[in-house]
């Protein structure tokens, strides 16, 4: 009898740590997950209460509340005026033309320039004199555009700005352009004053690269990009100052050692993906998403 009760004290103990292992596995299957907006020390507390209109000094409609345009004044000089004429009455169309103000309501209104009605074309001339110390025909520079391209410097930095910060294709680009600006492009020759640009940009490329190598913190990630419908990684390497981007279709160590180098001098702040483990470095870290959310899951495995 004490035999097979001690036989099911043994295998009820196997059973529980079967149970535990299984939830543990779990759990690590999930804390690797990309971090949601939320921070993960506020998870867990139930729906946010639902946001109703600020109150103002004056009541539930009175006083000032965010969203609605309120800013601080700025210093601004106004480029143009206008003065609006009452020559009726808004509400009931009354004549009002022969009276005068009895005062005036003035306010300054900072907008954008209207969507052009033609893009902006430049016949530019540049001197060529012979130099008699270099031996040749030479020829004055030019601040407009870059050599042998017929679209100006400012078209070209916005072209730049709207494939960087706001990410959008070359169709959009291009559409933007025809749209707002009325310049006609194709997403071909975009795609060659990009590259070209890109090339201009070399040394700042280096410049960052460098940056980030001998830094003392370096935080480091990556996410799925699709390139022509396949599936590549964008890989985001940053510090205080820095951050380079890197798309390439692996989504291995050998990334990190072309990025990187062979060794990193620094504390190396990740997600916990195993290619990371490879790189040597002075010091890890987990990222603090990552931490809390696995604590709030294990929290949540062993409740029962």
């Amino acid at each position: 009898m004490a035999d097979d009760l001690i036989a099911l004290c043994e295998e009820v103990r196997h059973l529980e740590a079967e149970v535990a292992k299984g939830k543990q596995s779990r759990v690590n299957t999930s804390t690797n997950e990309p971090s949601g907006k939320k921070p993960e020390w506020e998870k867990g507390k139930g729906p946010d209460p639902k946001p109703g209109r600020p109150k103002g000094k004056k009541g539930r409609l009175g006083g000032k509340r965010n969203g609605a345009g309120n800013r601080p004044k700025k210093d601004l000089t106004a480029d143009t005026y206008v003065h609006n004429e009452l020559e009726q009455c808004p509400h009931c169309n009354t004549d009002l033309s022969h009276q005068m103000p009895v005062d005036t309501n003035t306010r300054v209104i900072e907008d954008i320039a209207p969507p052009a009605e033609k893009s902006v074309v430049t016949d530019e001339t540049s001197d060529r004199k012979w130099c008699p110390t270099c031996k040749k025909i030479v020829s004055a520079a030019s601040h407009l555009a870059l050599d042998g391209s017929d679209i100006g410097l400012n078209a070209m930095v916005l072209m730049a700005w709207l494939w960087v910060v706001p990410a959008l294709s070359l169709p959009n680009i291009v559409g933007y352009l025809s749209c707002f600006m009325r310049l006609t492009l194709s997403t071909s020759g975009t795609s060659k004053i990009l590259i070209r640009l890109a090339k201009i940009l070399l040394p700042v490329q280096e410049e960052i690269l460098s940056d980030i190598r001998i830094g003392g913190k370096l935080w480091a990630d990556e996410t799925g990009w699709r390139v022509r419908g396949v599936t590549w990684w964008l890989w985001a390497f940053a510090n205080e100052s820095a951050a380079y981007y890197f798309a390439a279709p692996s989504r291995g160590s050998p990334v990190l050692f072309q990025i990187i180098g062979e060794v990193f001098l620094g504390v190396l702040i990740t997600d916990g993906w195993g290619a990371y483990n490879l790189l040597p470095c002075l010091f890890r870290q987990t990222c603090m998403a990552h931490i809390f959310r696995k604590i709030r899951h294990l929290v949540g495995a062993h409740q029962n």
